[in-house]
């Protein structure tokens, strides 16, 4: 079979498959790969030898390009390939919080199911939790409630009030916040303060009333 293959041309190895669809093999063009949504060049990188925790722009890595764009199928890829799950960007991201910043929501149950440390606190304090809340991502952050995230974490070297609540409310997010109110977060006077001073007059009924 080999043998025949090479006869009729089909025994090709992934670099130069990769190079007949317009690709080189290299860390750029695999990460245009990822971002592409491309699963069929992504697996030749990784069958070629392509490091799946190769690192881009500022230390984000192979998996979080993929799970940043929403690209299920490729994370599943990298992921089967040995992609490392918790790893930090420059920026003290991880795959995780990628996906929860950009409301990601399928993207973040499989990163929990497949091991992401879904309370893990990055090198700021945020976790994937805060990530969702501060963006406004109610679908998420249910989902990420719903598997035990801990909603009391606070980050680290907040000027008001680090916990997701908070922050959901500075960036006036009304249904994270009531999402966030029903499973029991607690209610920050200066919050409260704040939004009342910057005229964020629904979100500071919805504190007033849970205080």
């Amino acid at each position: 079979m080999g043998l025949l293959n090479w006869l009729f041309g089909k025994d090709i190895s992934p670099k130069k498959e990769l190079k007949k669809k317009g690709f080189d093999f290299t860390k750029e063009d695999f990460l245009k790969a990822i971002t592409k949504d491309d699963n069929h060049s992504v697996i030749l990188f990784l069958k070629a030898g392509k490091n799946p925790n190769i690192r881009g722009y500022r230390g984000a890595t192979a998996l979080m390009y993929a799970t940043g764009e929403g690209r299920i199928s490729i994370s599943q890829i990298l992921l089967d390939h040995g992609a490392s799950i918790n790893l930090e960007d420059e920026d003290c991201m991880t795959a995780l919080s990628y996906a929860a910043a950009n409301g990601h929501t399928e993207l973040v149950e499989l990163l929990v199911k497949k091991g992401a440390h879904i309370n893990y606190k990055a090198g700021d304090g945020m976790t994937a939790l805060m990530w969702a809340a501060v963006k406004g991502h109610g679908e998420t952050v249910k989902i990420l409630l719903k598997n035990s995230a801990d909603i009391h974490i606070k980050k680290r070297r907040a000027d008001v009030d680090g916990t997701a609540l908070g922050m959901a409310a500075i960036a006036n997010h009304p249904f994270v916040v009531d999402i966030l109110l029903h499973h029991g977060a607690r209610v920050n006077k200066y919050t409260l303060e704040e939004v009342e001073q910057e005229g964020k007059t629904e979100i500071a009924s919805k504190l007033r009333r849970a205080l």
